[in-house]
C-alpha cells in the first residue's frame, strides 16, 4: 500500500507547505512523481541530493536526506525502487590459460644427473611427490626463465590436481606452438617402465591450466602415476 504523507513545514517567514512521499515495494520514479502530481524531471529537480533506496522519502519542494547511497533519481527513472543489485561475485586472482602439458618421472629425470625424484629450481632443491591437494600439491617443473616463482601454485582440471613449481624443465622454455610449456611429476617408476612412460604420454597435450587457482577446486587425491595405476583424463 503507497503512503502519501502530507506534512505542512512552518519554516522562518512563513515558508510554504510540501508534500512528502515514501515509497514502498513496487513503487517507480514515476509512482512517486504520480502521487505527488509532478513529473520525474520534476521530482529529480526538487530532490538533487537524494539518493534513491528503499524506503526513500522524496518532496515536491525541498531535499529529503537518507542514510542509503545508490544511483541518482534521474539515473534509474523507470526502475523498481525496491529491487537489490545483482550480487557481485568475490574478485578472484586466478589466471586461466592453455599450456601445452607433459610428464616425468624418475627414469627421465635428469636433476644434475642424479635422477631419482630430487628437484632443482632457483637455487632450491628437494624431492618431488605431493598428493594433488591444495596444501600438498604434485611437483612441477617449469622452464628456468618462465619467471614463475618457486612454489608458484597451479591447477590442472583435466587431472583434478594442484601442482608446484619446484623443478626446471630443460626443454620448457621453447614452449610449444606458441604455449607456456609444464612438466608434471608423475612419481617414481614402480613398475614396467613403459607403463610409466604411457602414463605421460596419455597425459601430455595442450590443457587447461590456472594460475593462482583457489584452495577449493575438485581434487582426486593420489599421485599420478600410483602403484602402476595412471590417473584418468578428466577433461578441461
Amino acid at each position: 500500500m503507497r503512503q502519501l504523507i502530507a506534512a505542512i513545514l512552518f519554516v522562518v517567514f512563513g515558508a510554504p507547505e510540501a508534500q512528502e512521499y515514501q515509497t514502498v515495494r513496487g513503487d517507480t520514479l514515476q509512482n512517486a512523481a504520480d502521487e505527488l502530481r509532478m513529473s520525474v524531471e520534476e521530482l529529480a529537480s526538487a530532490n538533487p541530493d537524494v539518493r534513491l533506496r528503499s524506503g526513500e522519502t522524496v518532496t515536491d519542494g525541498g531535499i529529503v536526506t537518507d542514510n542509503e547511497v545508490a544511483a541518482p533519481l534521474e539515473q534509474v527513472a523507470a526502475i523498481d525502487l525496491y529491487s537489490q543489485p545483482t550480487p557481485v561475485p568475490p574478485s578472484s586472482n586466478e589466471n586461466e590459460f592453455t599450456a601445452y602439458v607433459t610428464g616425468y618421472g624418475s627414469p627421465d629425470n635428469d636433476c644434475g644427473g642424479r635422477g631419482g625424484d630430487c628437484t632443482w629450481y632457483d637455487g632450491k632443491e628437494g624431492h618431488a611427490g605431493g598428493d594433488g591437494t591444495y596444501d600438498h600439491p604434485i611437483a612441477l617443473a617449469v622452464g628456468e626463465h618462465s619467471g614463475y616463482e618457486y612454489g608458484q601454485i597451479f591447477y590442472l582440471p583435466y587431472l583434478k590436481a594442484y601442482v608446484k613449481a619446484q623443478d626446471t624443465c630443460a626443454s620448457c622454455d621453447a614452449g610449444k606452438q606458441g604455449r607456456i610449456w609444464i612438466d608434471a611429476w608423475h612419481g617414481q617408476d614402480t613398475g614396467p617402465e613403459d607403463e610409466l612412460y604411457d602414463c605421460q604420454s596419455a597425459h601430455t597435450g595442450f590443457h587447461t591450466v590456472i594460475q593462482d587457482p583457489a584452495p577449493d577446486h575438485t581434487v582426486v587425491v593420489g599421485g599420478l602415476f600410483e602403484r602402476g595405476v595412471c590417473r584418468r583424463n578428466y577433461g578441461d
